[in-house]
């Protein structure tokens, strides 16, 4: 129980670094590969290069996930978390963009009069709040534009999350998959999976081989990693070698 619960909060971590880091990012990353292609002349590669890091991840995360069921019911939790919070910074944003255009267009902030905009120093002066406000209108734009990127991909993971956590719910019913590898193989695996997979594994059950894998195993590492790899099922469109 205590390991379901430690899955369950590991979910609930990986989300947050989803939805409030790597997601804003590829979305930054991608608005600067238009940008500077279009300044230089040349592709860049910088979201391509987030989304390999973030596959890389995602593999790592899965060689250390005993209960699924868990893991994602966690992930579904920080989906919701992050939308939440997402929802606050869009918010947030709107109002600061909302004071910036105060500043800019009524020379006053929080109900102040800040300078009047007539004679030569007050033009200077105005001229300076009307910079403040500008500054204000586009700091409150990121914010809201990065509360809205967490957001809608907080909405959008916690679909897919709820997926998982329903096809780990009709697998198991909850419980450990009583399957020997060779069936799991069989029925949802594509054939290539067998020049990889360890022998000495196929007639063990996922709990036997995730099992000693725990106890650092290396072969049953191996036979974990593959079984949990999507890039092996079946209708998967992956056609990467595995070393």
């Amino acid at each position: 129980m205590f390991g379901d619960i430690l899955d369950g909060l590991k979910g609930i971590g990986d989300s947050l670094v989803d939805n409030l880091i790597i997601e804003p990012l590829k979305v930054g990353a991608k608005v600067w590969d238009y940008v500077a292609e279009m300044v230089t002349g040349k592709p860049s590669y910088v979201a391509n290069s987030i989304s390999k890091i973030q596959e890389k991840v995602e593999e790592s995360r899965s060689e250390n996930v005993n209960n699924e069921k868990w893991y994602y019911g966690g992930r579904m939790v920080g989906d919701v978390l992050s939308a939440a919070a997402g929802i606050v910074a869009m918010a947030s944003g709107l109002t600061m963009m909302g004071e910036g255009l105060e500043v800019m267009f009524g020379g006053t902030a929080g109900g102040l009069t800040l300078a009047p905009k007539s004679g030569t120093i007050s033009a200077i002066v105005g001229a300076v709040i009307d910079v403040a406000g500008a500054a204000l209108v586009v700091e409150g734009a990121a914010v809201a534009g990065y509360g809205a990127v967490v957001t809608f991909k907080s909405m959008d993971n916690f679909q897919k999350n709820l997926q998982r956590f329903q096809a780990a719910s009709e697998g198991s019913g909850g419980k450990a998959d009583k399957r020997t590898a060779g069936e799991i193989i069989s029925q949802e695996k594509k054939g290539s999976i067998n020049q990889e997979f360890p022998s000495e594994w196929r007639n063990s059950t996922l709990e036997e081989i995730e099992k000693a894998a725990r106890q650092g195993d290396k072969s049953a590492q191996k036979a974990k990693k593959l079984l949990k790899d999507k890039g092996f099922d079946k209708g998967s469109n992956s056609g990467r070698t595995k070393k």
